[in-house]
Formats: C-alpha cells, sequence, structure tokens
C-alpha cells in the first residue's frame, strides 16, 4: 500500500519524464474500466495528495519521476493489478502515445530501431541510459541495458511491456518477447533487457 513515506521516498529522487505518461495511464484506465474507473483513480490520488492530473497530461511537460511510479502503484492497489497487467500497461502504452507513434514510423527497420533506442530514452527521460549492446540482423535478437536508473521495481515491469512494443514495432505485432534478465534490485549494476521473436 502507498504511505506518507512510500511517497516522500519516491518524490525525493532526483529525475524527470515526460508528462504524457499520465495521458497512457488514463488511456489504459479508460478502456478498462472507464469514466468511473478513472473517477476512482482520481479520487485516491486526492486523498493521498498525490499531484497527478489526468485529464491535463503534456507530452512536452517534464515532471518528477516518483509520480510516474506513484501512478503505476495508484493503479495497482485501487484496481489490484497483477504484474502482468503491469505489463499490459506498459505494452499499451505506446500505441496510445502521439509522440511515439509518430517516431515509430521513421524506425520500421530493425538496425535504426536499435540504434535510435538510446536517443528515444534521453527525449523522455531526464535520468538512466538505454543502450544496445547485441544486436543480430538475422534473428531479431536485441539486448539492451538501462544504466543509472535505480528508480521502482514496478518500473521494470512496466518496461517489459512498453519496451516488447517498441520493439514489435519493427518485427511485427503480436511476434516480439522482451524479459528483463538482469536487474539492479536484485544486484545487477544495470537492467538487462533480452528481445527475441517468437519462435
Amino acid at each position: 500500500m502507498i504511505n506518507k513515506e512510500k511517497i516522500e521516498e519516491l518524490m525525493s529522487i532526483n529525475g524527470q519524464v515526460k508528462d504524457v505518461v499520465f495521458q497512457t495511464d488514463a488511456d489504459y484506465i479508460l478502456k478498462k474500466y472507464g469514466e468511473e474507473g478513472l473517477a476512482k483513480l482520481e479520487k485516491k490520488a486526492e486523498e493521498l495528495n498525490i499531484p497527478i492530473n489526468y485529464k491535463e497530461a503534456n507530452s512536452l511537460k517534464l515532471c518528477p519521476i516518483g509520480l510516474r511510479v506513484l501512478s503505476l502503484l495508484l493503479m495497482r492497489d485501487v484496481f489490484g493489478l497483477s504484474d502482468s497487467e503491469i505489463r499490459e500497461i506498459g505494452y499499451s502504452a505506446p500505441a496510445t502515445s502521439f509522440v511515439v507513434k509518430l517516431l515509430m514510423r521513421f524506425l520500421s527497420s530493425f538496425s535504426r530501431l536499435a540504434k535510435e533506442v538510446p536517443n528515444y530514452w534521453k527525449n523522455h527521460y531526464t535520468i538512466g541510459s538505454l543502450e544496445s549492446v547485441y544486436l543480430n540482423e538475422k534473428t531479431k535478437d536485441l539486448i539492451v541495458h538501462l544504466k543509472d536508473f535505480k528508480v521502482d521495481p514496478i518500473l521494470c515491469i512496466y518496461f517489459e511491456g512498453y519496451f516488447r512494443r517498441i520493439y514489435e514495432f519493427a518485427v511485427g505485432f503480436g511476434n516480439g518477447e522482451c524479459k528483463e534478465t538482469k536487474c539492479m534490485f536484485k544486484g545487477a549494476p544495470y537492467h538487462e533487457y533480452v528481445f527475441r521473436t517468437r519462435k
């Protein structure tokens, strides 16, 4: 459960993310739980004094990275979401973001996608760095490392879905898999995500 100490801990983390993450969260909630569900989420945020405005998210504005985590934690707590549903939220996010859809139109080539992903990260987050460390053009296997980004374990789960969707822009929808194989919360020096096409 979210408490005052958890909110203070997350809000003390240095780093920002594009405010559009709340738009993608709201889109997911509206599709799955309707206006009533979004109202329930907003009410819980207000009760906990968490300043998230789901209806006025701005794709150019930056907000504290802690709010991004708090939004996912709120969704998990209010709707009793499982890890697989958190991945589903991540997977759906790129499909509802105009900025991401626009970018992906220019990254239909697998090798180009792998090359541009680090720049894409920098356009959305002010902390951490994402780099491709292995690429196989023939099999479409890809390994990326997310460094200097120890924020909260819920993002590790969320990114498995989110990164999978980005990967599928290049390999075909429904054809991709993404798994975190190393994690900073389990003692690794970085997060490692492995991408493969489904056999």
